[in-house]
């Protein structure tokens, strides 16, 4: 008894391999959620600036314009940084996905898991190149804000559309990432529908409510774009009539 050899370790091996493997994803998770809402947060700043750029860059009777439009600039310049680190971010998260698809075992993990982690590093890299997009048209809003003569209201106003466009819309990616995360362990097709209607008051309302949110920033966007173009075009009619009363 005493010669005989000590029990083999290789199953819980196994076991620890795909437990750390679990771990890491939970933890990519966890890292993403918080970038989401770091951008979340960023595209409602930007929201705030660009009405108050419009504000102050279309009073036209303001006498201390120059002291306001500089702090403009710094607040663009400083969400520009912003997004350049969540773009980096999320850079970095779809290659940790990637990774971490690659190094698990093909025995421990099934081709669906597979599939769907390789999905979710494409969405995490669109969404990256989103608002990489939203950066250059930020730094090119903060470049008119900080240049020695004043800007037009619709060359500024045209940029920061254009980044909240792209933040918006990396948004709108990641909340459909979040909604596909859901697992998925029935072992029926009637199953997993019958478990969705059971969540659907639940975990999915709030999902539905980001998804929601995303659409209503850039219909938002839409109409405030339409609403300036209007505005712009109601305000030359107006120009030109007082022209043609002068002669």
């Amino acid at each position: 008894e005493k010669n005989q050899p000590p029990p083999s370790d290789a199953g819980s091996a196994d076991v620890t391999d795909i437990d750390l493997a679990i771990a890491r994803l939970e933890e990519l998770r966890r890292l993403f959620f918080s970038i989401v809402e770091h951008l979340r947060d960023t595209a409602q700043r930007q929201v705030e600036l660009n009405d108050q750029t419009a504000q102050v860059l279309g009073n036209e009777t303001n006498d201390n314009l120059d002291a306001q439009v500089g702090p403009l600039g710094n607040r663009q310049q400083s969400l520009r940084e912003i997004a350049d680190a969540i773009a980096e971010a999320l850079k970095e998260q779809s290659q940790a996905a990637n990774t971490s698809t690659a190094n698990q075992a093909v025995d421990t993990v099934d081709s669906q898991q597979v599939n769907q982690q390789e999905a979710e590093a494409r969405k995490l890299a669109a969404a990256a190149e989103k608002v990489n997009q939203g950066s250059e048209a930020m730094q090119a809003a903060a470049d008119l804000l900080s240049a020695p003569q004043l800007p037009e209201v619709s060359a500024v106003s045209s940029q920061q559309t254009e980044a909240l466009t792209r933040l918006a819309e990396a948004l709108q990616i990641l909340d459909e990432s979040q909604s596909s995360e859901q697992p998925n362990t029935d072992e029926s097709k009637g199953d997993q529908q019958q478990e969705q209607q059971q969540n659907q008051g639940s975990s999915e309302e709030p999902q539905q409510q980001q998804d929601m949110n995303a659409s209503q920033m850039l219909q938002a966007i839409r109409d405030r774009e339409s609403q300036r173009r209007h505005e712009k075009n109601k305000h030359a009619a107006t120009d030109s009539r007082s022209v043609e009363k002068d002669w």
